[in-house]
């Protein structure tokens, strides 16, 4: 595979003891071979491929612990704040613009009988978007109609509960 050495020696520390086991199993290695091919001492096609995915894995997990502490952490909002920054340029000039674009498009088809049921959905599988309060209250307004009072009540009310 084309992976420097330095790749390897980042992917090392992001391996646990039990990553290298198990990659050492798959690949009837020994972990002292593992560990001379994450140094960059020696190549192994195997191995390396092995390591990519498991530092893919660990990189997933970590990003859904973040997402739910993000998550977990955020600030309420105003309707008034909402409303400025939704008629603002920085609305779509945000980094997060597209990803709330991409969910909006996703969620459009998918028909929720309530706020709660909607709210579930973000949790379960949009967690990040949670974060970013305006872009979460437009989710509701736009996905179930509300006003942007009363859905900027809702999510508020939903980040209390989650605190």
């Amino acid at each position: 595979m084309n992976i420097t050495t330095v790749q390897l020696q980042a992917f090392r520390g992001i391996l646990s003891k039990e990553d290298k086991a198990n990659i050492a199993l798959h690949t009837e290695k020994s972990v002292r071979t593992v560990e001379a091919v994450l140094q960059g001492d020696r190549q192994n096609d195997d191995i390396e491929q092995l390591v990519l995915i498991a530092v893919k894995q660990n990189i997933a997990r970590y990003y859904n612990i973040v997402a739910d502490v993000e998550a977990k952490n955020t600030l309420k909002v105003t309707t008034l704040e909402y409303t400025k920054y939704r008629e603002s340029a920085a609305w779509t000039n945000d980094m997060y613009y597209n990803r709330y674009i991409d969910i909006y498009l996703q969620l459009a088809h998918y028909n929720c009988k309530d706020e709660d049921e909607l709210w579930s959905t973000i949790w379960n599988n949009y967690k990040d978007i949670i974060q970013k309060a305006y872009y979460c209250v437009d989710l509701f307004c736009r996905l179930l109609g509300f006003e942007s009072a009363t859905a900027t009540r809702f999510y508020n009310k939903k980040i209390v509960e989650l605190q």
